[in-house]
């Protein structure tokens, strides 16, 4: 840690800035930080922290960030010489108290084809699943977001034909308007004035009224 009057900091600060220096405070900051049987515990106690978590919490980790978790703190014991041969036994069941009700039971239905199929230990066989099951879960999600755009406008596309007026309705409604050549309500197409009418009138009563041709008969 590099904070403002944090304990390593007044541990370096202690050393004068010499290059003669440097490694003996590379070497106190190791005895009093690096040591192994300290940084096994706190990445153990991670691990239990990811226990208590899904334990508690209302809202879960996703599934990825969960296995991201897991996997640095596993790496790091593996680093320290925690190994899943040597420590497969106790870590496991930890990893497997961090995960989802649903994850464990597709894990338990698959875990005899597993054990078949690969020879490793029960805590590599349920870090593999995680791994696939998270790898699947982001396949879906990529085909999800392919296809969402499509839906969206095939939803809008089908909302706003349904709102187009049916041939009968436009009869309705046409037979309720004001006749545009002779100002009573009949349909444009049954008015007998507009007979009478000079074509060139007829055709800018159209224009200025927007009539439909097709409304006309």
């Amino acid at each position: 840690s590099t904070k403002i009057k944090s304990e390593a900091r007044e541990l370096v600060e202690s050393f004068p800035i010499t290059n003669e220096n440097y490694p003996l405070a590379i070497e106190s900051l190791t005895e009093r930080y690096g040591r192994k049987e300290l940084l096994i515990d706190f990445y153990v106690r991670e691990l239990l922290k990811l226990v208590l978590n899904n334990a508690t919490k209302k809202k879960q980790d996703s599934l990825s960030s969960l296995y991201n978790k897991l996997s640095t703190q596993l790496r790091a014991l593996s680093s320290l010489g925690v190994t899943t041969d040597q420590c497969g036994v106790i870590l496991y069941p930890l990893v497997e108290s961090s995960l989802p009700t649903h994850i464990l039971r597709s894990f338990e239905r698959q875990r005899k084809n597993i054990d078949s199929e690969q020879s490793i230990s029960t805590l590599d066989a349920i870090v593999s699943f995680l791994k696939s099951e998270v790898q699947s879960e982001e396949k879906i999600k990529l085909s999800r977001s392919e296809i969402l755009p499509y839906e969206r406008e095939c939803k809008h596309l089908a909302e706003s034909q349904s709102t187009l007026p049916s041939a009968a309705e436009l009869f309705i409604q046409e037979s309720r308007d004001t006749c545009a050549f002779c100002f009573k309500v009949h349909a444009n197409r049954f008015c007998k004035r507009a007979f009478f009418i000079p074509l060139e009138e007829k055709i800018a009563i159209i224009k200025k009224e927007r009539i439909v041709p097709c409304l006309l008969g």
